[in-house]
């Protein structure tokens, strides 16, 4: 007895089927019309009625033409002249003694030493500027191989 086995599909090619067909139906049912349901009311949101007034020669003067308007000239109220601007001097920050004798120290520090004088350094800061005094030691430079990449491993 033999026995046979079924081919196994190839889903590759089921899959591209499968997208193609979904594809079509989707179509079909966009282009599908749609079916009106429900048609819209629109409700207004007042109404207006008009009314048309009956033209007589009656309601006109003997003249036959309306009298003009007599026009009236609005009075303007005088004129103010604008306000003034008063110019606001800048403030101007008071010296006191005791500011002023500090000014008067500072000074003279700055005249004697000729610079303003540095803080006490803390062993730390005095053994870090030393290390940053001394040369770096050179770095080795080594040489990088590069690899040739072969089309085999960029399709991969």
């Amino acid at each position: 007895m033999k026995t046979d086995f079924f081919e196994l599909p190839d889903f590759n090619r089921m899959l591209v089927v499968s997208v193609f067909v979904h594809l079509l139906f989707l179509t079909l049912v966009m282009f599908l019309p749609k079916p009106a349901l429900h048609p819209k009311v629109v409700v207004p949101a007042f109404m207006v009625n008009l009314i048309e007034l009956p033209s007589s020669k009656t309601n006109r003067p003997s003249g036959g033409d309306i009298l003009p308007r007599k026009k009236v000239k609005a009075v303007k109220p005088p004129r103010q002249p604008p306000a003034v601007k008063q110019e606001i001097p800048p403030p101007v920050a008071k010296k006191t003694a005791a500011v002023k004798a500090l000014i008067h120290k500072l000074d003279q520090l700055n005249g004697e030493t000729g610079k303003a004088p540095e803080p006490a350094a803390s062993p730390l800061l005095q053994e870090l500027n030393k290390l940053a005094q001394l040369a770096p030691p050179a770095a080795k430079k080594t040489a990088v191989k590069k690899k040739k990449r072969t089309a085999s491993k960029v399709l991969r």
